[in-house]
């Protein structure tokens, strides 16, 4: 492993904690996603309630 340079990370080569920094990104989106949906979810649900409230007036 060569001394890291106190630079810019990506000047050069890529430093090997990279492929790890992007895989935690990656899971970071995939919750983002996940609890984006289920907002998502609870939303339509909501509407969908209004919906059933607006059909029984």
């Amino acid at each position: 492993m060569k001394g890291r340079s106190s630079s810019h990370p990506f000047s050069g080569k890529i430093p090997e904690a990279s492929s790890e920094t992007v895989s935690q990104s990656f899971l970071t989106m995939d919750l983002v996603c996940s609890c984006w949906m289920h907002a998502r979810r609870i939303d339509l649900r909501e509407d969908w309630v209004e919906e059933e409230r607006r059909g029984q007036i």
